[in-house]
This record gives structure tokens, sequence and C-alpha cells, in this order.
């Protein structure tokens, strides 16, 4: 891994506060662009080709609007990482009206374990114990609206986490001729999956505000190779975000949720 984070410091006298402006500068890939990869990262060309796309009219709308850009990585999170130069940019040339610091930081990798961010840390205690007093961090990612036709401009103050919540389901492998005398483990997969995936009866309860449902990432099956026998490992992970709750408390929750769905297929054998 090559890639590096990105920090510039706007430094004000006379003051130790500080405001951190984050954002991520990579992408994901362009495999999903289709017929479309070899343009994936041209907007020009992009937007002249979604001006006469029909086939989605909203789309097309606003490539004829000029409001728009068009391309990878463009709003996830590139429209964010243009905020934060501006602003650093602006205040550069206009230092009267700045009250604080200004430091930029832009990660490398935003998944992929979060390399990015776990690096991007080490680097904010030592400016901390140099003395910089982070007052706030904002994150200049894309908003996105509520329902369809809603043009409100969000923002959301607070923070979330989250935690990536890991399945392993070793099943008895058997002949598909006596099947009855394995266990599926993709069944208990499945019927983990039912109790938790979108489950808002396990969500946590919070005052005005609507809170995600823990989602599947990952279900799957680990044979290596096609053969006669039923199925012996399964993998299922889930995305739980956390608010105010623990993440002892959330696996708790999600750990007697794998118990009933565990029970449910043992019922299913049986009979």
């Amino acid at each position: 891994m090559k890639r590096k984070n990105n920090f510039a410091l706007l430094k004000k006298s006379g003051t130790t506060k500080t405001v951190i402006l984050h954002s991520h500068m990579d992408t994901v890939g362009i495999e999903d662009y289709g017929p479309l990869k070899t343009i994936a990262n041209d907007p020009d060309t992009l937007i002249d080709f979604f001006k006469d796309y029909d086939n989605d009219p909203v789309v097309q709308e606003h490539a004829k609007s000029d409001d728009w850009l068009f391309g990878r990585g463009i709003l996830d999170m590139k429209s964010g990482d243009a905020v934060n130069i501006a602003t650093l940019f602006y205040y550069m040339e206009h230092m009267d009206e700045l009250s604080c610091n200004l430091l930029v930081v832009t990660n490398c990798v935003e998944e992929n374990d979060h390399t990015g961010a776990i690096q991007v840390s080490s680097e904010l205690l030592r400016l901390r114990k140099a003395g910089y007093d982070f007052k706030v961090a904002i994150n200049t990612g894309f908003i996105s609206p509520s329902y369809d036709g809603d043009d409100k401009k969000y923002i959301y103050t607070g923070a979330a986490r989250k935690m990536l919540t890991c399945f392993y389901i070793k099943g008895r492998e058997t002949h598909v001729g006596n099947c009855l005398m394995g266990i599926d483990d993709t069944m208990i997969s499945s019927e983990i999956n039912l109790k938790i995936n979108t489950n808002l009866d396990l969500v946590e309860k919070i005052d005005n505000e609507d809170v995600l449902p823990s989602s599947v990432l990952l279900q799957r099956g680990c044979k290596d190779f096609y053969n006669i026998h039923t199925n012996k490992r399964a993998n299922l992970y889930f995305n739980t975000f956390l608010y105010e709750k623990s993440a002892d408390t959330i696996l708790d929750t999600l750990m007697e949720a794998s118990r009933e769905a565990v029970h449910e297929a043992s019922i299913h054998y049986k009979e």
C-alpha cells in the first residue's frame, strides 16, 4: 500500500482552537459502469451521454441542467474534497475572517479496513500533543434526498459508529442422496439473516431520529469447487451502526437473535 494521507494546516496566530475538515480521496471501481467504463472518469463526455439518455428522465434532466457533474467518485467524495480545498483557499486570502486554525485532512482509504482513517489518527494525536485544540470535525460527505422530490439540504450533527458483525457457521457435510443426515450451514445462515437483516425491532430507539437497522454485506457458502455434497461452511457479515448503546450491548442483542435463528433451524430438522 503506497497511498498516503494528505494534511494541510492553516495557522491562525494567537489561538490553539482548530477545526478539522475531513474527506477521503479514494473511489470505488468502475466495473458497474458496464459499457461506459471507458468514460467513467470523463465528466464532460458522460454529461453529453446522459443528455440524450431517455431511459431515466430524472438523470436526463440533471444532465441538461448543467448543475450536475457525472463521473466515478464525483459524489463520493470528490465534491467534499473540493469544498474543503475551496474553504482552505478562501481563508488563506481572508485571514481576518478566520478565528481558529484549519486542518484539512484527506484520507487515502475510506474502506478496506479503514486503514486511511486509522493512520490519520496517529497524526491527529501528535498534533494534539503539540498543542492544537480540536473543537469540531466536519466531514463533507454527500447528502441525499429522504424521498422522491425532496429538495431539502441536510446537515447531520453528532457522530455514529459502526461495527462489522461476522458469523462463521459450521455445518455437517453429507451427500445430497442422504441430505437429511447432515446439517446445512446455509439454512442456519439464512435463518440468522432473516432474524437480523433490516429488522427494525433490533434498532436503537432515539427520540426524533430514524436509526438504520443492521444490513447484510455478505452471505456466502464457502465451497471451493462444485461437488455433490452439501455445504459445510458459511460466512455472514452485517453492517451495524452504533449510536448510544455500547458494542457489547449490540452484540448481546444480535447473539440472542442468532440463538433464536439456530433454535428455529433445529426445530425444522427435528420435524
